[in-house]
């Protein structure tokens, strides 16, 4: 025959449900606060959402002055361009 669970087992199942169902959303909302606290590029959007510019640390000691130059121009006479953080993929 088959033995049912008993009331122990079962409350205990259900107490390990509900810890589960607190603990994995509140651990993913941690990791994206986390991801998203630590920006590894800032990305320049014109108001189209074309991406303008990104810059990341990498890029930094890459980075042209003439189109840093164009870009501040271009913020300066249009303001058409926001500037955003974006985390790793």
């Amino acid at each position: 025959m088959v033995s049912l669970m008993t009331e122990v087992e079962v409350m205990r199942l259900l107490s390990a449900f509900s810890l589960g169902a607190v603990i994995i959303p509140t651990a993913i909302l941690a990791f994206r606060i986390w991801q998203n606290s630590t920006p590894k590029s800032i990305v320049f959007i014109d108001s189209d959402g074309v991406v303008v510019k990104e810059i990341t640390a990498d890029s930094v000691q890459k980075l042209d002055t003439d189109e840093l130059v164009s870009l501040h121009d271009r913020i300066r006479r249009n303001h058409d361009i926001t500037i955003s953080t974006r985390a790793a993929a």
